[in-house]
């Protein structure tokens, strides 16, 4: 059950005011264009294997104020990344979980900061690496940062910060679909 704004506001209101509540990320919404960058590049088959994190602990929570938000995917936000790529290849029309073109990688920095007054930053910095028949084709990291309005108020700065996740997300998984060296890999 999806909560109307105002609904969403008051359990947003009231997690700050008993302090320490958890709430999901939203779920991952795959990107129109993302998806036509792949469609566009004559991208063949793929399938994405479990991106790993080094730190569970440190990747299974951001801190949001007086709580935090945890992925709605599995345990930490390496299986929220490794839903979004799925999502993103499931929409392009290219992923086959038989391919031999295997995506996968490690989560290494992870955060949404809303501490500031008025301006809140997102960030995510992943190790992408594809290999086809157990040979390694691409290994790169990449890094996405994204501000975005934040407030004093806290439930309105939990709420931006929410809403911003996924979009950073998106902009990672475009940087690396506009990557010419990745779409060589998984032509």
């Amino acid at each position: 059950m999806r909560l109307c704004e105002p609904m969403k506001l008051q359990a947003l209101l009231l997690c700050l005011i008993t302090g320490g509540c958890t709430i999901n990320a939203p779920m991952y919404d795959p990107s129109a264009d993302n998806a036509n960058l792949l469609q566009d590049s004559g991208a063949g088959n793929v399938r994405v294997e479990p991106i790993r994190t080094s730190s569970p602990e440190e990747h299974g929570r951001i801190s949001m104020r007086a709580g935090s938000m945890k992925s709605p995917y599995g345990i930490t936000y390496a299986d929220y990344l490794t839903k979004a790529l799925e999502e993103e290849l499931k929409l392009a029309g290219v992923w086959s979980s038989g391919s031999n073109t295997i995506i996968s990688g490690e989560l290494i920095e992870n955060d949404v900061d809303i501490s500031g007054i008025s301006e809140g930053h997102a960030h995510i910095k992943a190790r992408f690496r594809i290999t086809r028949s157990e040979q390694t084709i691409y290994d790169r990291a990449l890094r996405a940062d994204l501000g975005f309005e934040s407030s004093f108020v806290g439930a309105i700065a939990i709420e931006n910060g929410m809403n911003a996740y996924p979009r950073v997300i998106q902009k990672l998984i475009r940087m690396l679909f506009s990557d010419k060296d990745f779409i060589e890999a998984i032509r």
